[in-house]
């Protein structure tokens, strides 16, 4: 039997399972077995047929009385998994437009927005993605369009970020300029604010790595001789890296716990480079010690660590440890299911964020809770009330 009679065999059989799943009144596994006719075959207009009837029979029946209890709990999980494949579905979408748009295809990235809000038209972030879209659209200098500036923008910055690229990589950064047509005097400007971007960069994290301690003439010097940055501009991109500094302070301190350490390095990395201090640990044990250390305004671990440890372990751990009750706590995982949601909600975990993690969300949602807690440290107390009964 060859594959194509191979695969028909099989979505014959699957949909004949499906039709039987659906005349019983098993929607959740007629749908696991459309689902697998999908994956062979995404067009076929049966499993599609099958997957509205479905839908119009659950529906139909949610407005119905006296259903048995069975069937009520068949319609709940089949609609469940409806919510979940939606909201995979609007993620990967939303995504990949934030990914085209940070590689500088606008294009690529409205198209994935309008799969997006197809399925909900009223998402905020894809809404906030199409402001950013509209921002970065339009003609820059020299007649070169801001989404061909922004793109050669991206793809030169990762060479920077070491250092002055190497030879054989200002080659490939000559072709990326020839292939998006960027004018050699717009390219020479485009250059010059990468080489600085990057600069300041190295300069930040030198900063938060080491505060004022870290900036010492020899440092100083090996970045900038690194990176071929003249006096003139270091003194430029100093001062404005310090009047930055002095403005924002330090927003909040950090323990990250995650048993992946290149994980941990990526995420210590940006929370220092986005103004917080870190604690990283790659066990519970040495997240306890870091908390005794100095005790952070947020936790940031991992659901799972290797050798069977749990971050709701540490959870419990750390909320037992004194004035830790309501210390905001926020889980990391691949693949984090809806019974870890549930278990980790009525323990009180903050948030969830799903590896790979999108950090734009991610430094929203930790900006959120800083300024809840720096607004409760500054709410006056209750005047005590005169009336002493208890509420009702």
């Amino acid at each position: 039997m060859d594959q194509n009679s191979s695969h028909k065999f099989l979505i014959d059989s699957w949909l004949s399972s499906a039709d039987r799943c659906i005349r019983e009144g098993r929607y959740v596994a007629a749908d696991e077995f459309l689902q697998k006719v999908l994956e062979i075959q995404s067009d076929n207009p049966t499993a599609r047929v099958f997957l509205e009837r479905i839908q119009f029979l659950t529906n139909q029946l949610s407005h119905r009385t006296g259903l048995q209890p069975e069937l009520q709990n068949e319609i709940r999980h089949y609609r469940e998994i409806l919510l979940r494949r939606k909201s995979s579905e609007i993620n990967s979408y939303l995504t990949e437009a934030k990914r085209q748009i940070e590689s500088g295809y606008f294009d690529l990235a409205q198209e994935q927005l309008i799969h997006a809000k197809a399925i909900d038209p009223g998402n905020l972030y894809a809404t906030e993605l199409e402001r950013r879209l509209e921002d970065l659209r339009g003609t820059a200098r020299g007649g070169v369009s801001k989404e061909r500036e922004f793109r050669y923008r991206s793809r030169v910055l990762k060479y920077w970020m070491n250092g002055k690229p190497s030879g054989d990589q200002q080659t490939y950064i000559a072709g990326v300029r020839r292939e998006l047509g960027i004018p050699d005097d717009l390219a020479a400007k485009l250059d010059h604010d990468v080489q600085c971007e990057a600069y300041r960069g190295a300069l930040h994290e030198l900063w938060m790595n080491g505060g004022l301690i870290g900036f010492t003439n020899q440092m100083i010097e090996g970045l900038r001789k690194n990176f071929g940055i003249s006096r003139l501009d270091h003194a430029a991109v100093e001062r404005s890296l310090l009047q930055d500094v002095r403005r924002n302070r330090i927003l909040g301190t950090v323990l990250v716990a995650d048993h992946d350490e290149a994980m941990l390095n990526e995420l210590t990395y940006k929370l220092r480079m986005n103004a917080y201090t870190t604690i990283g640990a790659v066990t519970t044990e040495e997240a306890l010690a870091g908390f005794r250390i100095a005790r952070p305004d947020i936790v940031i671990a991992a659901s799972e660590f290797t050798g069977g440890e749990s971050g709701f372990a540490l959870f419990e751990m750390i909320r037992a440890l004194p004035n830790c009750a309501t210390l905001p706590i926020f889980l990391t995982g691949s693949g984090i299911d809806r019974t870890t949601l549930l278990i980790g909600k009525r323990l009180g975990v903050e948030e969830f964020f799903e590896k790979p993690l999108d950090y734009e969300l991610l430094f929203a949602t930790l900006r959120g809770v800083i300024l809840r807690l720096n607004s409760g440290k500054n709410r006056p107390a209750p005047a005590p009330s005169q009336d002493r009964s208890p509420r009702r």
